[in-house]
């Protein structure tokens, strides 16, 4: 089994570990970034997102993992298992908060893995996939196995969340060929995958219109263009961002 790419998307809504600032490519962006010049300097937000992550940034509270798979032997090859491994779960990050919504519908899912399960695995998507709060389903491989036959390519979709820790993560895929048991380990260029939620220290509530807080080091946050927040150690968040009904 070959893994063709592995890629992680989503919108930019990254956090940088407490005590790293944005890199100077980093910064110009966020500085110059709004939606009438959406690519400042022919950067996109795509590129952007990837080399965030590639300097060690954390995507905020989901993350969406794209594995290709292909298949390059006479024999058909069983994935009986994905699951995450090497899990560390902490505080949530405290870093650079840099926060553009997401404007799209967002992505489909094959697999939800909830890291605030305490033991985390690979999940059916919930009843109502379309909405992104919908708790995740039963365990996907309980009563299923993916079949690659030779030279067939599939890709699975991971969709990774936590409303609570800062985690990283890395991917094991357990497989087997002509009946012997393989696996591989599948990360970030060499780091593992991070997530975090958000750094609350106080609640939004809906019902009263009362604002939450976040804190971080510095908030980069778009509001028509990108404005950095002057009290980013209190800064305000609407329902439902760490919201309680």
């Amino acid at each position: 089994m070959t893994l063709s790419s592995v890629t992680e998307t989503g919108p930019l809504q990254v956090v940088t570990p407490r005590g790293t600032g944005l890199t100077e490519p980093q910064r110009r962006f966020v500085q110059k970034f709004s939606y009438e010049e959406m690519a400042p300097g022919g950067v996109s937000l795509h590129d952007i997102h990837a080399d965030f992550l590639a300097t060690g940034a954390a995507s905020l509270d989901q993350q969406f993992i794209s594995i290709k798979l292909e298949g390059r032997r006479n024999q058909k090859i069983f994935i009986d298992n994905i699951r995450p491994v090497d899990v560390l779960r902490t505080a949530p990050w405290a870093g650079t908060l840099v926060n553009v919504r997401d404007q799209s519908g967002g992505e489909t899912k094959q697999m939800v893995i909830d890291f605030d399960d305490v033991d985390p695995i690979t999940r059916m998507p919930g009843a109502d996939d379309l909405e992104d709060d919908a708790p995740p389903g039963g365990p996907y491989f309980q009563h299923k196995t993916l079949t690659l036959t030779d030279g067939t390519e599939d890709t699975v979709i991971i969709k990774a969340i936590t409303a609570q820790w800062g985690v990283t993560f890395r991917i094991r895929i357990d497989y087997r060929v002509g009946g012997k048991a393989e696996h591989r380990i599948v990360d970030n260029n060499g780091r593992p995958f991070a997530l975090t939620a958000m750094n609350c220290t106080k609640p939004s509530i809906a019902k009263q219109w009362v604002l939450g807080r976040i804190s971080y080091e510095a908030v980069w946050e778009h509001q028509g263009s990108m404005i950095r927040s002057p009290h980013p150690n209190r800064h305000p968040v609407n329902y439902p961002e760490c919201g309680q009904d």
